[in-house]
């Protein structure tokens, strides 16, 4: 299996469209000079976000396809954000957070899931409480919630997202 692993800074002049079907890597800063460019992630394959980029990257962030998760392909990273704007996993895309830090809730920022009756919105998430749940859902979130280990505490789904999420 073949990957783009960016280890250095990368500066958007424009919307990034990233048409990946193999991992791509962003291990260095994402800067857009506070333009609000968005990165519209398709096709099947993962991109890696493997740095702090909260505050050089102010844009939202698609994911039509495939998954966005934190670190690279050897290891997670707690400490990697993907800017401040809002983070959209569409149907039949996923997100997966390595921990509760890869959301830039300092700046409220928020991920919305977006499913339909035949495709479903994917977040794979460390356990969280349900205050840290309806912390980084929007409230029209609607979805799949993947546990990756024991959640500790009861969820009333019905108050996290649109009270649709499962």
């Amino acid at each position: 299996t073949y990957s783009l692993e960016i280890a250095g800074a990368t500066t958007l002049k424009g919307n990034l469209f990233l048409n990946n079907s193999t991992d791509v890597t962003l291990g260095g800063a994402i800067n857009d000079g506070g333009a609000g460019l968005f990165i519209n992630k398709i096709n099947t394959g993962t991109l890696w976000i493997d740095s702090d980029t909260s505050a050089s990257y102010s844009g939202n962030v698609f994911i039509q396809a495939g998954m966005l998760r934190f670190g690279n392909p050897r290891a997670g990273n707690n400490t990697a954000k993907l800017g401040s704007g809002l983070l959209t996993i569409n149907p039949g895309a996923e997100m997966r957070l390595t921990a509760l830090t890869n959301i830039n809730t300092a700046a409220n920022q928020k991920i919305d899931l977006v499913s339909t009756p035949y495709s479903t919105a994917v977040l794979r998430t460390v356990p969280l409480t349900q205050a840290e749940y309806q912390q980084i859902l929007t409230s029209t979130s609607n979805g799949q919630l993947a546990l990756l280990g024991t959640q500790g505490s009861a969820l009333d789904m019905s108050t996290i997202g649109n009270g649709r999420m499962y």
